[in-house]
């Protein structure tokens, strides 16, 4: 195979990955039918008609050329043996679950194999407009712009993607999951968790994230992002050591990209601060300042500064988070947010966030309802566990131990009762990924008033409702809360952790403590 070839075939690719990806924007405006292809796997007509599309194009441009797809797979029921013979590998929808849900995280992934090694590899996301591929020896690219790996080599300052959702799949990936999340989570700087094989392998490559992990995974889940990320200077392996197989994917990934120049707050490794934060702070409070001159102001960074967060009084009080996953923001995530809450007589009256990667506003006025970019929305309504897509912020649990036992005693209970799960690293976002009906809960522990101020008013008028994780009433100064789109969904998931923290502390009286957090006298985050 000559050097024309290959490029050939990537030239060729390029433009029909490009093309799906147009087909699959035109998603945004519909609700999407989902079918069950199994208890963990969904299908839409998208999934099908996407496959269906790539192979009749590479198909009449190569007829003798090969192809392992998922929705053909899956309808075919049998085991795909990878040949010598060029083979394409095509997942059409990645995430299905976030397709479905709008959540931006999914899209087109296509691999090339020839004598079974990995050739090249297309990975399209379309809602966020990120077009990542890599051709063997020749580097990999984000929207032709070349990308690495991070150099990252302390696991401290990594941030790790795990695929946590995979341990409802069998009491072997349960047990396997939780036992190494329990070592990990002392290890890392932060864990994610996106439901994107694709994407999350693209992020490794362009250090966006330093770690990817994932078990039980198909050969079309990793045929384009594992080269992507080889190409990009990072290393892929079997999660037990041995050499990677496409075949059967269960691996680690790993990076080498520049350092970036952040700093951490209060001796807190895991709670991170940059320029923007202070700038973005310092100028919302003198905007403000000059518009209300007799108003109080509550913010992130200033409290930081002071090392004590002031007390919330009737006077009218904005509540600022300049960054809201600052860990997120430095490693270029699209998952990061402006948060600004006010308060009048202690009562949450207006609430914004702002996503500048995604271009989406939420905004809430009490009694006005909530709204995305002027739309009105409003949670899911889901009731039933089953069917519970939760965002759960497990990187928390990094703090302590206390808190670490806790979160990840309660997940070794719910994992299975749950129809997904998810980590963003954003409270402002997890809220409002509730709020419009993107997740069905959210849930943190040991967070600051200004991570709350404005989502949890964002979520109540979407439909939803708040309450303290002890199944007190919500309280924004010390805020520990569980998020869900009905409260009936909360009542569900109160009875098991419930349940859980009783084990956890051998049926002693349940008090849910996160004094062992310290900010120099108050709670960390």
């Amino acid at each position: 195979m000559t050097s024309d070839e290959l490029q050939d075939y990537y030239t060729f690719i390029l433009k029909e990955v490009r093309d799906a990806g147009e087909y699959f924007l035109q998603s945004k405006n519909e609700a999407i039918a989902v079918e069950k292809k199994s208890a963990h796997e969904l299908v839409t007509k998208y999934d099908k008609n996407i496959e269906a599309l790539l192979v009749s194009k590479i198909r009449a441009k190569y007829p003798n050329h090969k192809f392992i797809g998922e929705e053909a797979s899956e309808v075919a029921n049998t085991k795909t043996t990878l040949t010598n013979d060029p083979t394409w590998i095509i997942d059409p929808v990645d995430g299905t679950t976030n397709f479905s849900r709008k959540i931006p995280m999914s899209g087109i992934s296509v691999g090339l194999t020839i004598n079974k090694e990995q050739i090249l590899g297309v990975v399209n996301i379309p809602y966020l407009n990120e077009f990542y591929s890599a051709l063997k020896g020749h580097r990999a690219f984000l929207n032709g712009e070349p990308i690495r790996c991070s150099n990252i080599t302390d696991p401290k300052e990594a941030v790790l993607c795990y695929e946590i959702g995979a341990a409802s799949r069998s009491t072997q990936y349960h047990k396997l999951i939780m036992s190494r999340l329990n070592v990990l989570m002392n290890e890392v700087l932060a864990v994610r968790c996106f439901g994107c094989p694709i994407l999350s392998q693209c992020y490794v490559a362009s250090g966006k994230l330093d770690v990817y992990q994932c078990d039980g995974l198909h050969p079309w889940d990793a045929a384009a992002g594992t080269i992507i990320v080889k190409e990009a200077g990072g290393s892929v392996m079997e999660s037990s050591g041995e050499a990677f197989d496409v075949m059967q994917p269960n691996f680690l990934e790993l990076l080498t990209a520049d350092d970036i120049n952040i700093e951490t707050k209060n001796g807190n490794s895991w709670d991170l601060v940059t320029m923007y934060d202070r700038r973005i702070e310092d100028l919302l409070i003198d905007k403000l300042k000059q518009e209300y001159t007799d108003h109080k102001f509550i913010g992130e960074e200033e409290s930081s500064a002071k090392k004590n967060i002031a007390t919330l009084t009737d006077r009218p009080t904005w509540i600022i988070d300049p960054i809201d996953g600052t860990a997120n923001f430095v490693k270029s995530m699209p998952l990061s947010c402006i948060s600004v809450g006010l308060t009048i007589h202690k009562e949450q009256v207006l609430g914004i966030v702002y996503n500048p990667y995604m271009n989406e506003l939420y905004t809430a006025v009490k009694g006005k309802g909530a709204f995305l970019n002027g739309r009105r929305v409003y949670t899911s309504g889901e009731t039933e566990l089953k069917k519970c897509l939760f965002d759960y912020e497990l990187s928390l649990a990094i703090q302590n131990e206390h808190l670490r036992d806790l979160y990840l005693n309660r997940l070794h209970y719910i994992i299975s009762k749950i129809s997904g799960i998810r980590t963003y690293g954003s409270a402002a976002l997890g809220l409002c990924y509730v709020a419009c009906g993107r997740v069905d809960a959210y849930q943190c522990d040991g967070l600051f008033p200004w991570d709350a101020a404005a989502g949890s008013l964002i979520v109540r008028e979407a439909g939803g409702f708040i309450t303290d994780t002890s199944g007190k009433e919500f309280d924004l100064m010390k805020p520990n809360f569980l998020a869900t789109a009905t409260e009936v969904l909360a009542g569900e998931f109160m009875k098991i952790e419930r349940m859980a923290d009783s084990l956890l502390y051998n049926n002693k009286e349940i008090k849910f403590i996160v004094d062992e957090c310290k900010f120099n006298g108050q709670k960390a985050k």
